[in-house]
């Protein structure tokens, strides 16, 4: 068994002497052209400038997740629904509302975001987002776990939820050191089951920004969105900050959300701040009853919007993942039903079709990140 080892050593020893004898020679060489050879000015080409781009990020930004899989729970709440418009039935007692207690709202919620062209002058991300409000109701004058709550709204909430599923695709197009553009486009597919490619709900922002340093960037736009419920179009206010320390910052896309980030160490994180969620949700079984009932085409859609303030810690895991874990209040805007999709003003006073109440529960959440390296 001695022989192969000896032989391996024989021929990594020639290799090194071939090596280093042909370094030699080709230092020989350069000396010999260096003191030989006169170099000709007059054919040397000017090279082009390289222009050069504003990044992304800023330091001290959080770990940007590509991977997200978390779960989303609410604690108890009341949720007193109005009547079906199209309802043959009188309200018993002259009631103008349908109690309802929400024993706890659920859902899981999966969001991809991933780079597909990452250059220094252009960054174009593709991502999808997937999330779900499961709701365990039940009548206080019923028996609990009844199905039937005398209700279609209520009906839907509890057997079959409301679903989002959603694409996007966001370009970061840096003009010079200073400037940069930020598109985003979106479309999604809201309700209380997998609706058809016709009932799609698109968005869009555009943003002009500013990067006086790595830690600063900020910028203005505006964008179509379905945030507050029902179709709008808002003002954007881009803007992340890394203070001196490094160990404080914002990061905000206003009105949408706000986080002050407290840096612990570098596996450690904290935020406190508010997020804007809504959407607005085809009701299928709803629009169905209430076409056959009146026989006019309805297509009924539940505005959503509420206001979740909120303490996030997030730690790493290993280099690439990280655990989240966020809890707060959620405030209810709004939970009303329309009848089509149509530009509703936020400052608007145009009665709903349906108007509800919503009590205001404290939620958790968790979640799983896969973020870039």
């Amino acid at each position: 068994m001695r022989y192969p080892y000896a032989i391996f050593i024989i021929f990594f020893a020639f290799s090194f002497a071939n090596l280093s004898y042909a370094q030699q020679r080709d230092s020989l060489l350069i000396e010999e052209e260096d003191e030989e050879t006169p170099v000709d000015y007059t054919k040397l080409v000017a090279t082009e400038t390289v222009k050069a781009f504003c990044s992304a990020r800023v330091i001290g930004l959080s770990p940007q997740k590509l991977i997200s899989i978390g779960y989303d729970f609410q604690l108890p709440y009341t949720l007193n629904a109005a009547f079906d418009p199209y309802s043959a039935t009188p309200p018993a007692n002259n009631a103008t509302k349908l109690p309802a207690d929400v024993a706890f709202n659920r859902g899981l919620r999966v969001n991809i975001n991933y780079p597909v062209i990452s250059r220094n002058n252009i960054l174009l991300s593709i991502g999808g987002n997937y999330s779900e409000h499961l709701y365990q109701l039940s009548r206080p004058s019923d028996a609990a776990g009844t199905q039937n709550f005398n209700s279609d709204l209520l009906n839907t909430l509890s057997q079959d939820g409301l679903r989002s599923v959603s694409l996007n695709a966001t370009l970061f197009k840096p003009l010079n050191l200073k400037h940069f553009l930020l598109f985003q486009v979106s479309g999604a597919l809201n309700g209380d089951y997998f609706q058809g490619l016709e009932y799609t709900r698109w968005g869009a922002s555009a943003i002009f920004g500013w990067k006086p340093n790595d830690r600063l960037m900020w910028g203005i736009g505006i964008s179509r969105s379905y945030l507050a419920g029902a179709l709008n179009y808002f003002p954007v206010v881009f803007y992340n900050h890394t203070f001196n320390n490094q160990k404080w910052g914002i990061e905000a896309v206003l009105p949408a959300r706000l986080n002050l980030r407290h840096k612990l160490n570098d596996k450690n994180i904290l935020f406190f701040g508010y997020e804007l969620e809504g959407n607005t949700y085809r009701l299928s079984q709803m629009s169905s009853n209430a076409t056959a009932i009146t026989g006019r085409t309805a297509n009924y859609e539940l505005r959503r919007a509420e206001l979740r303030v909120r303490l996030t810690y997030e730690r790493a895991i290993t280099k690439l993942l990280w655990f989240s874990i966020q809890g707060g209040y959620r405030a209810n805007w709004v939970f009303n039903v329309d009848d089509g999709d149509f530009f509703r003003s936020i400052f608007s006073n145009q009665q709903f079709l349906m108007e509800n109440q919503l009590g205001n529960p404290l939620y958790f959440q968790i979640s799983i990140n896969y973020v870039s390296p």
